[in-house]
């Protein structure tokens, strides 16, 4: 999903920004939608200049033509209704949802799709420590590892790699195919209301302090304490959210070859 339309507050600004984004700058694309919507293009034209108002029912049509996901819709719709509008009291009633569903869509468990809860109880155990995720993920990067090179790997008594691996398998995150493990289909996420969340956060950002005596040219810290205004600090976080989701998608189709961490802070110093 991307960060639009939340960063809008005007429905015909929603619809240039997505044209421009087309390939060729849109070359084409407004003719496509007004045929999608049934109307000749000055008409469409009109719309987008605001002589006419977007109907519902087209705003629906170019939801789908746009692949918006049922958020974005909402979202977008909502726009649409704000700007037909007339009553005050509805005005305002709209304005308030168009802030609630711009909330929803800043956290990412509604932003990333992730198929599988683990109980309280396996959580409690998977996010104890970083070997939990990173074995399984090591898993995927030969298509079949053994619990000899698991144990290798990350220096590990084999005693210590066999409980770890025998814990996933258990709770479907690895499965076993003539002695050689595999990930699981599970996939894993602790959002930020979990109680699991702070010990993640701290598994993964000891291991970057102990990365960080020495690091690798191809790797990557930065560490940059800043002032900014409120306003950019916003539209700041929500481009990371968008990458984050970017960085999501491209390895959700990205072949299994290294075993990497991306960790991202962005916070107020005082709170």
């Amino acid at each position: 999903m991307s960060s639009l339309p939340f960063d809008e507050s005007d429905y015909r600004s929603v619809l240039r920004k997505w044209v421009a984004d087309r390939p060729n700058r849109g070359r084409g694309e407004l003719k496509t939608m007004a045929e999608k919507l049934g109307v000749p293009s000055p008409v469409f034209s009109q719309m987008l200049s605001g002589s006419r108002e977007l109907s519902e029912d087209h705003a629906y049509l170019l939801c789908d033509h746009m692949s918006f996901t049922g958020l974005q819709s909402e979202y977008f719709l909502t726009l649409v209704q704000f700007e037909r509008a007339s009553h005050f009291s509805y005005k305002e009633h709209l304005k308030k949802k168009l802030g609630e569903i711009r909330e929803k869509s800043q956290n990412l468990s509604t932003r990333l799709n992730f198929e599988e809860k683990l109980s309280d109880q396996v959580q409690a155990e998977f996010y104890s420590s970083w070997l939990y995720s990173a074995i399984r993920l090591f898993c995927d990067i030969k298509k079949g590892t053994s619990l000899d090179e698991i144990a290798k790997e990350f220096h590990l008594p084999r005693d210590r790699a066999l409980q770890v691996v025998q814990f996933l398998l258990k709770n479907g995150l690895l499965r076993i195919e003539n002695t050689l493990y595999f990930m699981g289909p599970a996939r894993t996420h602790v959002d930020r209301s979990s109680p699991y969340v702070t010990q993640h956060h701290s598994n993964w950002r000891v291991r970057a302090l102990e990365k960080a005596q020495g690091l690798k040219d191809t790797e990557l810290m930065f560490t940059g304490p800043m002032t900014l205004s409120e306003k950019d600090f916003l539209q700041l976080r929500e481009k990371m959210v968008n990458l984050i989701q970017e960085i999501s998608e491209t390895v959700k189709k990205s072949p299994s070859e290294k075993l990497a961490c991306f960790n991202l802070d962005f916070f107020e110093v005082r709170s």
